[in-house]
């Protein structure tokens, strides 16, 4: 459409346009691994429960039989007790009491570590987010809608927004091709072609506080476990046990309230992380400051285990329109 020396006089104005996710608080470098919760594998060792005289089981599978409770070990082995209640289908049936009581005595990030768990035994799924985020003191007044497809290893990532003020957009992160930098393409006038552009490129900050690369479930998870082990090292008093059972359009879920001193040091002052009792995926994540007002809320939607081709993180894939 344009020749070679008008696409170049266009590039920069395309991208002083392009409204695309940009890095959370400081820039961010090429990704590498998080460190991972306990695997089923590898489990810690047992430590006697304070709950019983008796002698410790030795794994979750001995913790107890099924349609009841686990005992709480003391260790981070009591993740693998939730994972193992989710998977029986215990958690969804066991009184709000009981489960408080089992959290209050087991690892402070059991319910968190016990999620992570089985997001990891997926490398692959698909979701709709519908995300709300305030940016410079303002809330948008129409959630975005974005169809998200998500590789764990190597880290991938194409999302493309269905609804909400940046309706079009589409954005594509392969961690094997381009470590440090996504493709981009708007739409409308700005999406003439796409661009590819560092992830730690300010000119991203202006319509959101995180990357591509935090659109997974795993990032609010990770956040509060992160902010759970600054509250164990500082001294801090953490609950685990913070949390209820909420019955919503025929379904239970975990809800989960996280509370620390705040940023800097901290996250968030706030979160609330809500769980499906029958899958343990996370459905809701809602973050608030110290005076209470929400900074960010994102709903987890229609999430789906599958296995994409290799085409699906192929800036190349015609269907994109890269």
């Amino acid at each position: 459409m344009f020749p070679i020396t008008s696409a170049r006089l266009l590039r920069p104005l395309l991208i002083l346009g392009l409204l695309a996710i940009g890095p959370s608080r400081a820039a961010t470098p090429a990704p590498t691994p998080a460190s991972a919760p306990p695997t089923a594998s590898a489990p810690a060792a047992a430590a006697p429960s304070t709950a019983s005289a008796a002698a410790p089981a030795t794994g979750p599978a001995a913790v107890a039989p099924a349609g009841s409770i686990p005992r709480p070990l003391g260790t981070r082995e009591d993740a693998l007790s939730i994972k193992l209640m989710i998977e029986r289908g215990d958690l969804k049936k066991v009184d709000e009491a009981t489960f408080r009581q089992f959290l209050s005595r087991a690892e402070p990030a059991a319910m968190l570590d016990a999620a992570l768990l089985i997001l990891q035994s997926r490398p692959q799924y698909q979701a709709t987010l519908v995300k709300s985020e305030r940016i410079r003191g303002v809330m948008p007044k129409q959630p975005d809608v974005i169809s998200l497809k998500y590789q764990r290893q190597p880290l991938a990532a194409f999302c493309q927004w269905m609804g909400g003020p940046k309706k079009g957009r589409r954005v594509l992160y392969n961690q094997a091709v381009r470590p440090r930098e996504m493709v981009a393409r708007e739409a409308g006038l700005l999406g003439l072609m796409a661009v590819h552009i560092g992830l730690d490129n300010p000119i991203l900050k202006r319509d959101t506080n995180h990357t591509i690369l935090e659109l997974g479930l795993e990032h609010p998870i990770r956040q509060a476990r992160e902010d759970h082990g600054k509250m164990l090292k500082a001294g801090r008093r953490v609950d685990p046990s913070n949390g209820k059972f909420v019955l919503e359009g025929g379904k239970r879920f975990w809800e989960m309230i996280a509370e620390s001193p705040g940023p800097p040091e901290f996250y968030t002052a706030w979160a609330r992380l809500r769980f499906d009792t029958d899958t343990g995926l996370l459905v809701l994540a809602e973050l608030r400051n110290k005076e209470g007002i929400t900074l960010e809320k994102i709903e987890y939607k229609d999430v789906k285990w599958t296995k994409f081709p290799a085409s699906t993180f192929d800036e190349k894939n015609p269907a994109y329109g890269f």
